[in-house]
């Protein structure tokens, strides 16, 4: 298994996130949004699982998670939409950035936003 490279803070803040194509956003009662995706079915997920072609993926965000995933638009970075978030909802820059960092991470995890590195 190939080891993922080491950023440091600085280069983790500069980077821009990016969210994938979202077929269509359904609205939830509290206020957030499902996201439905499209997952075309390639390689071993298709040879191996025997997935069908482009399968659909539903996600369901809160009204922040929303919020968040609308500001990963791959022009601000992560110490850009840290400085919003605080802003927008009255939070210690701190609590800010452990929530956007946990937040981005799962994204991530799941595969709804890429991460544009910063230049070393």
């Amino acid at each position: 298994m190939a080891k993922r490279p080491k950023f440091t803070r600085e280069q983790s803040l500069d980077a821009k996130p990016i969210g994938i194509e979202i077929t269509r956003r359904e609205p939830l009662r509290d206020g957030g949004q499902r996201l439905v995706i499209t997952v075309p079915s390639r390689g071993w997920t298709k040879r191996i699982l025997r997935m069908p072609d482009n399968t659909i993926r539903k996600f369901d965000l809160d009204p922040f998670g929303v919020d968040l995933f609308d500001l990963c638009d791959g022009q601000k970075s992560v110490r850009h939409i840290i400085k919003r978030f605080a802003r927008d909802h009255d939070l210690d820059p701190i609590e800010a950035e452990q929530a956007v960092a946990t937040f981005l991470r799962t994204l991530i995890r799941k595969g709804l936003v890429h991460m544009m590195m910063p230049k070393r």
